[in-house]
């Protein structure tokens, strides 16, 4: 396990980084049925909230991603890092969207909910495999910090669904090419 120090989320479009730094974040439902499938297989209506990833290479933020998905390949899109202690996450729970991909790579999703988002959480609760934030092997909190795993065959993704006060939104702006 290696300890997880930030999130980080790359975006479409050139100037949603101005829509994040002046309007904050825009949550949607995490239904994609064109990438990798909604959050439980068959559930309509979705909680709304944003993808972040913490994946490193070689301790340090990857050169280039997998996204967004939909620009070409060598292009640059703006990523936002955040540190971890930033978003509070004593105050969510954490849960399996869905079973990891099978292939050369797993994509594995792990939804935090904020405890006060009341109907976000019963939706959680009732769709998807809760996670003992102490106990699994893909997002565990020990002695108060995060680690993830360190197979280089499992990617996690973060799926947050935020509470009233919403999402941090400050950090680290920089550029990463799509591969």
């Amino acid at each position: 396990m290696y300890r997880v120090e930030q999130f980080y989320h790359v975006t479409k479009e050139k100037h949603t980084k101005r829509l994040i730094e002046q309007n904050g974040w825009r949550l949607y439902n995490a239904d994609d049925i064109h990438y990798d499938g909604p959050l439980a297989d068959g559930k309509i209506n979705p909680p709304k909230g944003v993808f972040f990833n913490f994946y490193t290479y070689k301790g340090k933020l990857p050169p280039k991603s997998v996204y967004p998905r939909e620009a070409d390949k060598g292009t640059e899109s703006p990523r936002l890092s955040i540190p971890i202690k930033d978003f509070g996450l004593e105050n969510y729970e954490l849960f399996l969207a869905k079973k990891p991909t099978k292939g050369a790579t797993s994509q594995v999703h792990v939804v935090l909910v904020d405890y006060e988002n009341k109907e976000s959480l019963a939706w959680c609760k009732k769709h998807l495999i809760f996670l003992n934030p102490e106990d699994n092997k893909f997002f565990m909190k020990e002695k108060g910090d995060w680690y993830s795993t360190t197979n280089p065959k499992i990617i996690v993704n973060v799926f947050i669904i935020p509470g009233k006060y919403g999402l941090p939104s400050e950090g680290k702006w920089d550029y990463v090419e799509k591969r």
